[in-house]
């Protein structure tokens, strides 16, 4: 049977959007460093303006029946009061190329127990992380707008719309972006018990930001590209407790910061667990003997919280973690250079394969 052209054109199309690279890292909030910390901080690199709250279950205070987020486990709270507001905001994987038209979408869903609700809600596109004193027009932001309120019984609300980057944009932020509050919020019918208490609250979930392929260039790029060359980490087959050292990470002596020679490695790390999302791991560091315990707990534990950013910032959604163990794991003697530069490492182990 023939398949039309134009229906196969659709197709492929569609397919290689939805296959595109999402350039949020952490779009759906879904990596974190604790289960603890109730903080956007705990849902790396994901910041916040003010107090924003992360959620991985279901607000209690949440009555409606779509409660919970909009997929996986894990959503973001923000807060909207008369003269205060909350902001979201996060550095994208790879700054955005000028003339280039990127597809940008949020879910979002009114708190059911709020007694006030928006008119506006969108996103900010800019260079370096917002500050309130930035202009905010159609040029660098896209938002939705409904006079009589942003809500939908309660259910989740798709925000989304094509941006067309000026170029070198870097950072986005998910609010609200009138001047004064209390002239975009509206009442909602309470009874006379909350009618003092003027707050409007918003869950989000699900960021994604993709870069539109024209059609006539993905049928050319599926001819002239051949099958992608990637190099594994290690093999597929790994089980739970399975330890493997990073053998070319590299750090100044006594410094946190990765240098550029260990990207190549961790780009091997990456490859592995986007073929292998369901992949749950903890990257952890270790040092020699050298100096104070105290110092050596805090540069193993910073070490391995710059691998865990770095993985972040590359946009893996997997559950990783992070842990240093100091000096306490030793791999080798700790009396010649040649076995404490073995106990210097990083490491990644399995919690949870594939």
């Amino acid at each position: 049977m023939k398949i039309p052209y134009l229906f196969f054109l659709l197709l492929s199309t569609a397919f290689a959007l939805s296959a595109q690279k999402n350039l949020v890292p952490n779009g759906g909030f879904e990596a974190h460093k604790n289960k603890r910390n109730t903080n956007i901080s705990n849902a790396a690199p994901w910041k916040g303006i003010a107090s924003v709250d992360y959620y991985l279950q279901s607000l209690k205070l949440d009555t409606s029946r779509y409660h919970g987020p909009h997929s996986g486990d894990a959503s973001v709270g923000l807060r909207f009061q008369l003269k205060y507001k909350e902001y979201l905001y996060v550095k994208l994987i790879e700054p955005l190329k000028a003339g280039k038209t990127y597809h940008y979408e949020t879910w979002f869903r009114l708190l059911s127990i709020s007694t006030m609700g928006l008119k506006h809600f969108g996103v900010f596109f800019s260079r370096k992380p917002f500050v309130f004193s930035d202009k905010i027009d159609s040029t660098n932001s896209l938002y939705m707008y409904n006079p009589k309120g942003l809500i939908n019984n309660y259910n989740w609300i798709k925000l989304e719309g094509e941006y067309t980057a000026q170029g070198g944009e870097r950072y986005i932020t998910i609010g609200n972006f009138v001047k004064k509050t209390k002239h975009d919020m509206y009442r909602l019918n309470r009874k006379k018990l909350f009618s003092y208490f003027h707050e409007a609250y918003y869950f989000v979930d699900d960021v994604l930001l993709t870069e539109k392929i024209d059609p006539a260039l993905l049928i050319q790029t599926k001819q002239n590209t051949g099958k992608k060359d990637s190099i594994p980490v290690v093999k597929n087959e790994l089980k739970s407790g399975d330890v493997i050292q990073l053998k070319s990470i590299f750090f100044e002596t006594g410094k946190t910061e990765l240098m550029d020679d260990s990207y190549p490695e961790l780009d091997k790390l990456v490859d592995l667990l986007e073929r292998n999302p369901k992949m749950e791991i903890r990257i952890n560091g270790h040092t020699d003997s050298q100096g104070n315990s105290e110092s050596n707990q805090k540069l193993s534990e910073d070490r391995a919280k710059a691998v865990f950013d770095y993985l972040l910032e590359k946009g893996i959604s997997n559950e990783i973690d992070f842990k240093g163990f100091g000096s306490t794991k030793p791999i080798a003697g700790n009396d010649t250079e040649e076995g404490r530069k073995r106990n210097r490492r990083v490491e990644f182990e399995v919690l949870q394969g594939h």
